[in-house]
């Protein structure tokens, strides 16, 4: 059942407004959360969704780029935005006072954006920077690796951040169409959460989103395939090993959904006492940082174990999360065990849903993904459910050796 709190309805567009009240905040968190991110570019212009969430800051018919970073900025609020594989957020938080303006200028900067040429060539060469920045962080420039090994010529695979020669070839009117095809109003949800009237909300929503021309097309999203099992050694010129040991997963619309993720979480989720980190990193020290990853995505998923660490280790380390995974391939998780880690994740979920920036995300993924609000007690529920045999079920798929892929940065030794 969903929080009285939580109000959905739609503008005669097809833009659909979810919205929280939430009577003690101070502030009020507003978003615009579009359907679309990287899997959804064409292969000659990997990287245009990234560009369009830069380039909506760069200049609207109405506002300069300096006014719209002071819009917020100015009244102590923060705006921003971030693309993914599959959805593109814009976001602000002010006090609640400010809300008309932060609407405004949301709805501004995404529908309305110009994206002068000018702003283009300078913005292109802040994008590029970025790219320089990830390729000096082997603990990030490893995932994209990753990926691009994983879905081969696909979208799917290829870097959000584009690389220099298909940002190179991207000009102003290839943002206008990228918008016009993909920025459709049933791919759109407004969400809203912290302290506002109501009646106001409804009154901003009418007076800078609705005059937006309805765009019923449908998304259509490209079929994904999974390349050769690989296990690729990549020198680079760094001082610490890192390793991705992972493969595919389930997708978020898969019944076996909170199973992989309660199973991820044991192995190596953020905390001190994941399974990975007691067993490998601190009962025998040979590596700084290990965790596990879970990225779902609408029709499939990806999984993996990472770890920086002395090169040295290889081997030893290889062999370490071998067994780990065999163990629960072969015995799954005890049921005492198994219910501290319900509670710990669950725990884990009440303290995220707390926080009013994760509810606007989740609420509008909800709605974008599913058509509903998933209330946090029915997944409670879900997660109570699960029991060794579906944790061994789903282990003996996904962990198994032979649907493994590797892929490990090896520093460049001195002689």
């Amino acid at each position: 059942m969903n929080s009285p709190s939580i109000e959905i309805w739609t503008l005669s567009n097809g833009i659909r407004v979810i919205s929280q009240y939430l009577k003690n905040s101070l502030i009020v968190h507003a978003g615009i959360i579009a359907n679309v991110g990287t899997r959804d570019e064409e292969l000659t212009q990997n990287g245009i969704a990234h560009l369009f969430e830069h380039m909506a800051f760069k200049g609207t018919n109405k506002r300069k780029p300096w006014h719209i970073l002071n819009s917020i900025d100015s009244v102590g609020g923060e705006i921003n935005a971030f693309t993914t594989r599959e959805k593109t957020c814009f976001h602000t938080v002010t006090t609640k006072q400010h809300l008309k303006r932060a609407i405004d200028l949301l709805s501004d900067i995404v529908f309305y954006s110009n994206f002068p040429e000018k702003e283009l060539v300078k913005e292109k060469q802040v994008i590029y920077d970025e790219m320089d920045m990830y390729i000096d962080l082997p603990e990030e420039s490893i995932y994209d690796e990753f990926e691009q090994l994983l879905f081969p010529n696909q979208t799917l695979g290829l870097p959000i951040l584009g690389t220099r020669e298909s940002l190179n070839g991207i000009t102003t009117k290839d943002l206008l169409l990228f918008r016009n095809h993909h920025y459709s109003t049933p791919n759109i949800v407004v969400s809203i959460v912290g302290n506002f009237r109501t009646d106001l909300l409804e009154k901003y929503c009418k007076q800078f989103l609705e005059p937006i021309a309805l765009n019923p097309q449908k998304k259509l999203r490209k079929a994904f395939y999974f390349g050769t099992p690989f296990e690729k050694i990549v020198p680079k010129s760094i001082n610490q090993g890192h390793i991705i040991v992972g493969g595919k997963a389930c997708s978020y619309l898969s019944k076996d959904f909170y199973t992989f993720s309660l199973l991820v979480h044991y192995l190596g989720g953020e905390t001190m006492n994941n399974l990975l980190n007691l067993n490998i990193r601190e009962k025998f020290g040979i590596c700084y940082h290990i965790n596990t990853f879970f990225t779902p995505y609408e029709d499939t998923g990806i999984w993996g174990i990472y770890a920086g660490f002395d090169f040295h280790n290889l081997k030893k380390l290889q062999k370490l999360i071998q067994k780990e995974l065999q163990q629960i391939i072969d015995k799954g998780i005890s049921t005492n065990k198994l219910e501290r880690i319900k509670k710990q994740f669950i725990g884990h979920l009440i303290l995220a849903n707390e926080s009013k920036f994760n509810r606007l995300q989740s609420q509008a993924k909800n709605l974008l993904d599913f058509g509903r609000i998933i209330d946090i007690q029915e997944i409670i529920t879900l997660i109570q459910k699960i029991t060794n045999v579906q944790i061994q079920e789903i282990a003996n798929y996904y962990l198994n050796p032979h649907n493994l892929n590797t892929i490990v940065f090896q520093p460049i030794l001195k002689t």
